[in-house]
């Protein structure tokens, strides 16, 4: 993907970074340190996520600055590729396999002495879809919704993926059909599934986040949160017993929330 005759690569600032989509090649590396941005998503010291626009065009852009991480994750990334070039490889194999995912556009890093200061991935920003930290509190009591997110994450695993961070707001719902983004943190097993631990942590991950939500979403309220028909609905769409999944979740998810509400079982 990287070594493509129709990858543009730029190296001007001391960054490395390389476009994948040709039309928007210029504009993207022209842009890359002065964005005109629309809405910024999240923004910390460690990670500047945000909507910008060049012209008439809207992309995603997300840079994390890794001198504010630990050096033993610094160290991580003198053996593999940064966050940002992987991220973009993920996407193209998550789209190969039938998945929706936004298309990455550009990625890039810097480096000093060999460690990476900087990553930055660009993808298309997407304006049709229902997903991510706003649109949460409406989709959050959705047992329909969890059902078929049950379905997807079984679908996911058995590809060969685990995506790491499955928080709810990591997958989006587009015209009918749910997909995934949030790259970083995916390991890619091929044709075999990953271990059974990795797969329940995703789903774990999944679970707990809408619990989360669904315990904001009733902040007024002060009665206990009753679970198992969650559970029963992810549980039926992954195909796992309610049972087995609660317990598991009991174990090492649910007893360490910090909620509004006690929870019911």
């Amino acid at each position: 993907m990287f070594e493509s005759p129709n990858v543009m690569m730029d190296i001007r600032g001391g960054w490395n970074l390389r476009v994948f989509n040709e039309f928007y090649a210029h504009k993207l590396i022209n842009a890359k340190d002065d964005l005109n941005i629309i809405k910024k998503t999240k923004w910390t010291e460690e990670t500047e996520a945000c909507i910008f626009k060049i012209e008439n065009d809207f992309f995603f852009s997300k840079k994390i600055n890794f001198r504010k991480k630990r050096l033993e994750t610094r160290f991580r990334y003198c053996f593999q590729p940064s966050r940002g070039f992987w991220a973009a490889f993920v996407a193209k194999k998550i789209k190969e396999s039938g998945f929706l995912t936004p298309d990455a556009y550009a990625a890039g890093e810097r480096r000093s002495y060999g460690l990476v200061t900087d990553t930055w991935i660009v993808t298309e920003a997407l304006t049709d879809v229902k997903g991510g930290n706003e649109e949460q509190l409406t989709l959050g009591q959705d047992l329909s919704l969890l059902h078929e997110a049950g379905i997807f994450l079984r679908r996911f695993h058995e590809k060969g993926f685990i995506h790491g961070d499955m928080q709810f707001y990591n997958f989006y719902v587009q015209r009918g059909q749910i997909g995934v983004w949030d790259l970083d943190s995916v390991q890619i097993y091929g044709d075999k599934l990953a271990p059974k631990k990795k797969r329940m942590k995703d789903v774990g991950r999944m679970f707990s986040s809408f619990i989360q939500v669904v315990d904001f979403m009733n902040s007024g309220n002060d009665d206990s949160l009753e679970i198992k028909e969650y559970a029963e609905a992810l549980g039926q769409g992954y195909g796992i017993k309610r049972g087995e999944l609660l317990e598991d979740l009991k174990i090492k998810w649910l007893h360490t929330m910090k909620l509004r509400h006690s929870l019911k079982w």
